[in-house]
């Protein structure tokens, strides 16, 4: 329904995504993000379809998924017949998500929150003092640190993030691998690493796309991929 079609759009985040990408590729961005918005996160493309939703011309529009592979923007899964599955689980996560409040709102807020589950007005929040929680986090910090040859202390925010993140499930195995892949790309590698941060990757979007373990995609511009020239992406990973 037309109620039903918005999303969060928040301005931090998207000037943090697309920083290298072309102005081009920006602009068929937000186009793919109302799309995959209608389609609930996830749709069947080829590159004349892609063309005739946006009006672009095959070579622009092949230049952009280069781009949004190399960043690992975009999740896309190949299927061999030359059509690719185009996905974005921030969206869907934020759809799923919408679902749940929205049945918790029908019971009259979150049915799980208790009054001790809230912070007592007036005094600090001290659900960041638990030891495990403090002991991880100066893990993430200290493996952090010694990647990129930095001092991090940490702040508030990464700690909520961080918090956030190991609530949802996240594993420090997954900060590690996270850490490896962000100091591997060759984005951040020319930009001297200054965006890699604790606030950076206790973020759940960029948490979810370098987590991912690196796997070896199928070559394209062969007969199982005709008309698609995008470069295998370092974060080739399957849909969330």
């Amino acid at each position: 329904m037309a109620s039903d079609f918005w999303f969060k759009f928040n301005f931090k985040d998207w000037a943090d995504d697309v920083k290298p990408l072309s102005l081009q590729a920006r602009g068929l961005l937000i186009e793919l993000i109302i799309y995959l918005r209608r389609q609930n996160g996830e749709m069947k493309v080829d590159i004349p379809l892609l063309c005739r939703l946006t009006g672009g011309l095959s070579e622009e529009i092949t230049g952009c998924l280069t781009e949004f592979k190399t960043f690992g923007i975009l999740d896309f899964d190949y299927s061999g017949d030359g059509v690719c599955i185009m996905s974005s689980r921030r969206i869907k996560k934020e759809i799923a998500k919408s679902l749940i409040n929205r049945e918790n709102g029908a019971k009259g807020g979150n049915p799980r929150l208790t009054d001790s589950d809230k912070a007592p007005v007036g005094k600090p929040d001290n659900r960041y003092s638990n030891s495990i929680f403090n002991s991880n986090y100066n893990s993430f910090l200290l493996l952090l640190n010694e990647a990129l040859k930095k001092n991090f202390k940490g702040s508030d925010k990464s700690k909520k993030q961080f918090y956030a993140r190991m609530n949802e499930g996240r594993t420090m195995d997954e900060f590690n691998q996270a850490i490896k892949n962000a100091v591997a790309h060759e984005y951040h590698k020319e930009t001297g690493y200054k965006y890699i941060t604790p606030e950076f990757l206790t973020r759940a979007d960029k948490l979810d796309t370098f987590s991912q373990v690196v796997e070896v995609e199928p070559e394209l511009n062969t007969p199982r991929n005709p008309g698609w020239s995008v470069k295998p992406s370092p974060y080739a990973h399957e849909n969330k």
